[in-house]
């Protein structure tokens, strides 16, 4: 494992920046040290963002439809993904020079990816308020963010903060853009309906480019296939629905009710398998096609 730590803050005009050393407790021969900037960043909009020059327009994106549904057992859950031969992504296993903690905050979750591994930090109060993305080719960290601005919704009281923390639920990285996934799990009145968003960051800028409606994904994960986000929001009393959304701008496609609220989204193949507290799903994906967007509701 590798050690890290914070060591000077500079201000830009619209991000603060942090150096972070990452210095390794490896033997000799592979020791190393270098810095790599951390972006604190700004206060998110809490609805609908688009930053200026995203695109608008209609692209190509996938269709979804159902083969399948079932009620579940609901402590299924691993017969459902052992049965399914499906897996999450998520690892607990990461290279030697990836740091186990980072000025005090601990790893807590690494994903896969085809470019980064995203890795997840966090302590006892703010449950994933970090992410650092270290890249599988350099074999280094190449990208650092703190999102702690994005972890209340304005208003919240010092009491409201020790139970609606937004903290980062799933995160994938696709042509230089990253997109992650943000939400608290209660009800969605607990932060007046400000909860549940998918967000993208430009890597090359920093900038944000787009943030979605809320109440679009509380689920475990979401899947990018192509053009479209597939993502899925549900809680308790409340609706609950798939959401595909365009991935160049975060607008609403098309949503698909379900019976409960959905814990996981998983692609295999041609097929989508979803898992909901008490029934499971499999959809066909359907080749891409124009697909009129709508206006985000109301």
């Amino acid at each position: 494992m590798m050690k890290s730590r914070f060591n000077r803050w500079h201000l830009h005009s619209w991000v603060f920046v942090c150096l972070c050393t990452i210095y390794g407790v490896l033997p000799a021969a592979e020791k190393e040290k270098y810095v790599i900037e951390m972006v604190l960043l700004e206060e998110p909009p809490f609805q609908y963002f688009t930053a200026d020059g995203v695109v608008q327009d209609k692209k190509l994106h996938i269709r979804l439809e159902q083969m399948a549904e079932s009620a579940n057992k609901i402590v299924d859950e691993e017969a459902w993904f052992s049965e399914n031969e499906l897996h999450l992504g998520s690892s607990e296993k990461v290279p030697p020079q990836v740091a186990g903690a980072i000025d005090g905050h601990k790893l807590v979750r690494a994903i896969p990816g085809s470019d980064y591994l995203s890795l997840i930090y966090a302590d006892d109060q703010d449950e994933g308020r970090y992410l650092f993305l270290w890249s599988m080719k350099s074999r280094r960290y190449e990208y650092g963010f703190d999102f702690g601005s994005y972890l209340y919704a304005p208003g919240e009281t010092e009491i409201d903060k020790q139970v609606i923390t937004q903290a980062i639920d799933w995160v994938i990285v696709r042509e230089s853009v990253l997109y992650l996934s943000h939400s608290h799990k209660t009800y969605a009145s607990s932060s007046r309906g400000m909860n549940a968003y998918i967000t993208a960051i430009d890597l090359n800028s920093r900038k944000l480019l787009w943030r979605s409606d809320p109440l679009v994904s509380n689920a475990a994960n979401f899947e990018v296939v192509g053009n479209t986000i597939i993502s899925g929001y549900g809680f308790s009393a409340e609706p609950d629905y798939l959401y595909l959304l365009d991935t160049s701008n975060g607008r609403q496609i098309e949503k698909i009710a379900l019976r409960t609220g959905p814990q996981y989204i998983l692609r295999k193949d041609d097929q989508l398998f979803v898992r909901t507290y008490n029934t499971d799903y499999v959809f066909r994906v359907v080749d891409p096609q124009m697909v009129s967007q709508e206006s985000p509701e109301e």
